[in-house]
């Protein structure tokens, strides 16, 4: 027979009543679990839209009081001092509670209005969330950061459209504010090209850019006495030779060679008068089978920098068809060429003579373009901030509206001088140019084919090998264009 007393001494206690229960609850108070917060980058069919969704864990069910108070902050590079970090307001366009019947957490969903920044903060001021428990008021100590989201220079590139701040840099067609550029039609002497040249390939060699044995042989390229007979302007001489270590260094081949569509070198390159059609420079092909390159002679004297990148351009032209879209992967090649040079001499962005600042220009549009691989840059219109303004924030307002993106500009620009739309064919140039912004990591892609709106949907999404996110922070620095 059981103890009696033993069985009085282990009586069950009663469990306590369910209000003791409700009250205890009462007195705890939502607190957001860092470590889960999901971040999933929107998109729509496959396509960036520079919006972040934010699923935000709390300990106790909440509601959103006041949906002001829910601010997230982001630091991105200062393109205007890029030693610095520039704290951004990040905008949440949305703010909801999900409902769920999993337990007793809560769940708060934030929209914001660019892909966000990993670290970033989130911030619940006062009044923002209440407990669902008993509707008192969440402290507002709920500040917490984001454990995903995109690194510094991607989040940079998402707060784009960068906008410049001196119109200086720019050519008055766009920029109201715009100094008239100075006509550099003088002849720079033998001598101080000779120097310039040396300084600029040894500023590649200290960027590694170039190996010392490459930067010699550009030099001994420049000082060939047959290509002084082929090309006697010196200045133009030079631009050829610093090509070496861009994106563009096949074109030496193409000009002094046999790496074109006629097999044998050019017959012509210098500064001398143009067709009507052109505005900066033009290619022609002989009766002879021959190819003769001629920039307006109104150039001469600009920095062999920039002439190097309308030579780059003038590489793609081999044949007597010439269309749109071939112009604008032309100027595409141009324009990263221009920019990789302006990387190792930022200077030549600032003399303020006509070519340069077409050339500056036309980095804005490229700069704020991109849409395949958003917040990367491409060609075509991408979700930028503030679109509305188009990819020329604080310029002109243009007849038949805003410049949506790099191949709008150009091909609007190609249609006003009566440029033809179309498909022409393509070149081994081209086929290298391209491959040069294929991915190493991918398989080897296929021949670019030829100029086609395929080609230009197909670069929007390949730029980035060569037209790295760092290189155009660094381009936007050096044309002082700001973050928002």
């Amino acid at each position: 027979m059981p103890n009696a007393s033993f069985r009085r001494s282990v009586a069950p206690v009663a469990p306590p009543a369910m209000v003791e229960q409700l009250e205890t609850r009462r007195l705890m108070s939502a607190e957001v679990v860092p470590q889960n917060i999901r971040v999933r980058h929107v998109s729509v069919d496959g396509v960036m839209i520079n919006q972040s969704v934010l699923r935000i864990p709390t300990t106790e069910k909440v509601d959103i009081a006041n949906a002001d108070q829910i601010q997230v902050r982001g630091f991105a590079i200062d393109t205007l001092n890029p030693n610095l970090q520039k704290k951004i307001i990040v905008n949440v366009v949305d703010a909801r509670v999900i409902e769920h019947n999993e337990g007793e957490y809560g769940i708060i969903e934030v929209t914001t209005d660019r892909m966000m920044r990993m670290g970033g903060q989130i911030f619940f001021y006062e009044g923002a969330l209440t407990n669902r428990s008993d509707g008192s008021a969440v402290p507002e100590d709920l500040t917490v950061r984001a454990p995903k989201g995109l690194n510094k220079e991607r989040f940079t590139m998402a707060c784009r459209a960068f906008r410049p701040e001196d119109a200086n840099f720019f050519h008055d067609t766009m920029y109201t504010e715009a100094n008239a550029p100075i006509v550099a039609d003088g002849t720079p002497s033998d001598a101080e090209v000779t120097a310039e040249l040396t300084a600029f390939l040894d500023a590649k060699v200290a960027k590694g850019t170039l190996n010392p044995s490459r930067r010699d042989a550009a030099l001994r390229l420049y000082n060939n006495p047959d290509n002084r007979i082929r090309i006697p302007n010196h200045n133009l001489r030079a631009a050829i030779a610093s090509t070496r270590g861009t994106l563009s260094e096949e074109a030496v081949d193409v000009f002094l060679g046999t790496a074109n569509v006629t097999g044998k070198p050019y017959t012509f390159i210098d500064f001398a008068p143009t067709s009507d059609a052109a505005v900066i420079a033009d290619t022609s092909i002989t009766s002879q089978n021959r190819l003769e390159m001629r920039i307006k002679p109104t150039f001469s004297g600009e920095h062999f920098a920039a002439l190097s990148a309308i030579l780059a351009h003038e590489s793609l032209h081999q044949d007597r068809t010439f269309t749109i879209q071939e112009e604008v992967v032309a100027n595409l090649v141009q324009d990263v060429v221009y920019a990789q040079q302006l990387d190792v001499d930022p200077a030549v962005a600032s003399e303020g003579t006509s070519l340069v600042q077409v050339l500056n220009t036309q980095q804005v549009a490229l700069i704020n373009s991109g849409r395949s691989l958003f917040p990367v840059t491409g060609l075509l219109a991408g979700p930028i901030l503030h679109g509305n303004r188009g990819v020329f924030p604080g310029g002109k307002l243009i007849p038949g509206g805003k410049y949506i993106s790099y191949a709008d500009y150009l091909t609007r620009q190609y249609e006003s001088r009566g440029g033809t739309s179309g498909t022409s064919p393509g070149n081994a140039t081209l086929d290298g140019y391209v491959a040069r912004f294929a991915d190493p990591q991918l398989p080897t892609p296929a021949p670019a084919g030829p100029f086609s709106d395929e080609l230009i949907t197909r670069l929007d999404a390949t730029l980035y090998p060569v037209l790295t996110n760092a290189l155009v922070i660094r381009t936007a620095n050096t044309l002082r264009m700001s973050v928002a």
